[in-house]
């Protein structure tokens, strides 16, 4: 945090790429990049998401597809839809006793909200792909088609 706070009062600025270099520098984990992502929104350091408008390939489908940026209690609501519809499907697999008329509609929310986060996050994904093009042994379309199966178990496997 220190270290992105230093290139704020220096640059005046904070780019997307700016953080995504310091959390890998750092090794940090999904959960401790959304709580320096958070004490920097706390801080009120924005921070500049890339401009997809002009980048080709994949990458550019992903700019254009991806929502609106959620904001983070939106991103932590739409997490505990997403759980409470897998914990709903698996209830109905293992046919628990006792299950009300309402599990198929958790479920439609919970793949819903899944949705959401994956549309909203393929933005990301393309502007890493654009980053790390090159420097890869996979190319760009099959290095993006991995970033999205790892949103997608991201998004199944977070925990709010």
């Amino acid at each position: 945090m220190g270290l992105l706070r230093e290139d704020h009062e220096r640059q005046g600025y904070l780019t997307l790429d700016d953080v995504l270099v310091v959390i890998a520098r750092l090794r940090l984990e999904s959960s401790e990049e959304v709580a320096v992502r958070k004490s920097l929104s706390e801080a009120g350091i924005e921070v500049q998401e890339p401009d997809l408008e002009n980048v080709t390939g994949p990458v550019a489908l992903s700019g254009k597809s991806s929502g609106q940026r959620i904001p983070y209690p939106e991103q932590l609501e739409l997490v505990r839809l997403v759980q409470a519809g897998l914990r709903a499907q698996v209830q109905l697999e293992n046919e628990t006793v006792g299950l009300g008329a309402g599990v198929e509609e958790i479920i439609l929310r919970g793949r819903a909200a899944r949705n959401r986060l994956i549309e909203a996050n393929l933005g990301l994904v393309g502007f890493v792909t654009k980053m790390f093009r090159g420097t890869q042994t996979l190319d760009s379309d099959d290095l993006f088609n991995e970033g999205v199966i790892g949103l997608h178990r991201a998004v199944e496997g977070s925990n709010p």
